[in-house]
């Protein structure tokens, strides 16, 4: 087991951490997806020490409509 961290970000700034304990990078990534799926991040990044696992800046499923209306 690897101790990762997943980085809530909203509009490129990191706002929470989540300490992930993963088998691989993969796993870690899958359970960071979950983890912002349950709390409706803006986006996240999985990190593994000082190296960048997997970095995803999109919205949420269903929190589209409100990024573009605010984000104009």
């Amino acid at each position: 087991m690897r101790n990762y961290r997943c980085y809530s970000t909203d509009r490129g700034k990191i706002f929470s951490c989540e300490a992930i304990a993963a088998a691989s990078d993969d796993e870690a990534v899958q359970m960071a997806e979950e983890l912002c799926d349950q709390r409706a991040f803006g986006g996240f990044e999985v990190w593994d020490r000082g190296r960048l696992v997997y970095r995803n800046d999109e919205p949420p499923m269903g929190v589209s409509a409100f990024w573009s209306s605010s984000s104009a």
